[in-house]
């Protein structure tokens, strides 16, 4: 279930990686610019979640107060901070949201960047399998190990 979660966000990135490479022609520069990218589009989640933030810390002594007034009774105390939000125009949620959008940008990045033959270059498992045997038998052929060093004839 969460490889198939996983394969959905990623795959959409490596696309567009994949369309970055096509029009500079490097990898490393691609990756950059990819980064990039994503960091540029999460920028105005990443302003609200600094705005929020603030707010939060402008009425956090008006919260203090109020949590060592009713102390004793929390029912009132959960009526008084639902008042002091609604005066001060303050939403104690409002960040989650934004929090919430970049976590499956984040796992598609990482994806893309973990995995480039999969979501990057576009090969199934099978060639990947197909791949890694061969270059198994490409060591068993034509290598000799040394230690933990493969030195080829």
């Amino acid at each position: 279930m969460y490889q198939f979660l996983y394969r959905i966000i990623s795959t959409p990135f490596g696309y567009v990686m994949r369309f970055i490479y096509e029009f500079v022609g490097n990898y490393a520069l691609s990756l950059f610019l990819f980064a990039l990218l994503v960091k540029v589009l999460m920028l105005p989640m990443t302003i609200k979640q600094k705005r929020t933030m603030m707010e939060q810390q402008r009425i956090q002594p008006m919260i203090q107060k109020i949590q060592k007034t009713y102390a004793r009774d929390q029912r009132r105390m959960q009526e008084e901070l639902q008042n002091l939000y609604d005066r001060e125009g303050v939403s104690p949620m409002a960040g989650c949201g934004s929090m919430l959008l970049t976590f499956p940008i984040l796992i598609g990045l990482y994806g893309v960047i973990i995995q480039p033959l999969t979501y990057f270059m576009q090969i199934s498992g099978d060639q990947i399998a197909q791949i890694k045997g061969r270059a198994q038998l490409f060591r068993a052929d034509f290598g000799c190990e040394i230690g933990n060093i493969v030195v080829f004839l």
